[in-house]
């Protein structure tokens, strides 16, 4: 099936995305490890930095066969997180940034994907980063619950200074069109269209977030 611009547009920002994430998560184990964290949520990180190596590659490979010419350039100064405080603060920004929201969203995201499509090489790699996104998602509730226990000031601090723009960011990136009809052929290729990305946001702001991501200090309400 001949794939249009859109697709290979999409599948260029998801090679990119998917090697960003590599190196936020390679930095976020960087960190883990300076503050003695458990060696069981290191080598947790230390597989998801594989995992999003590997979607990265796979993401390559649909591009490719999209007819995307040449590989997407990755901007070099986005592949390492600045830190410009304590480690702590560092360590539970991306978690919550990067695993609670982020992590957390793509799960349903991906599986709307795999839903509609049809093009093997997009399913086979639908298929892969699903199974792993669940486990990743995990990882962030699992380090975020670690953090409340180790770290409680900083994740009080970094959800009332942050949670609303890290929010708003995710929205900004992913929920602000309205549109809810996409060419069918780009749906093969594991599309959707604005709005059902918005409709997930939402599900997901309802429930995940709502539950877990409280924006009152630990000392306020119960974080658990």
């Amino acid at each position: 099936m001949v794939a249009s611009e859109a697709v290979r547009a999409e599948w260029g920002r998801r090679v990119v995305a998917e090697y960003r994430s590599a190196a936020t998560t390679h930095a976020l184990v960087g960190w883990l490890i300076e503050v003695g964290a458990s060696p069981d949520l290191v080598r947790d990180g230390l597989r998801v930095v594989d995992d999003e190596l590997r979607h990265a590659e796979l993401s390559a490979g649909v591009f490719a066969a999209a007819g995307g010419r040449p590989s997407p350039a990755i901007d070099r100064a986005t592949l390492r997180p600045a830190r410009v405080e304590p480690v702590e603060h560092s360590i539970v920004r991306a978690c919550v940034e990067c695993f609670c929201l982020g992590e957390t969203v793509a799960v349903p995201l991906f599986r709307r994907m795999l839903a509609g499509a049809s093009e093997p090489v997009a399913v086979s790699t639908l298929r892969r980063i699903v199974a792993d996104e669940a486990r990743h998602r995990r990882f962030g509730w699992e380090l975020l619950d670690h953090c409340r226990d180790i770290m409680p000031s900083a994740v009080d601090s970094v959800l009332q200074a942050e949670l609303p723009r890290m929010k708003a960011a995710v929205f900004a990136a992913y929920g602000e069109g309205v549109g809810d009809v996409i060419p069918e052929a780009d749906r093969a290729w594991g599309l959707i269209a604005p709005a059902e990305y918005r409709a997930e946001l939402l599900r997901t702001e309802r429930g995940w977030w709502a539950r877990r991501l409280p924006t009152q200090p630990a000392s306020a309400q119960s974080c658990r």
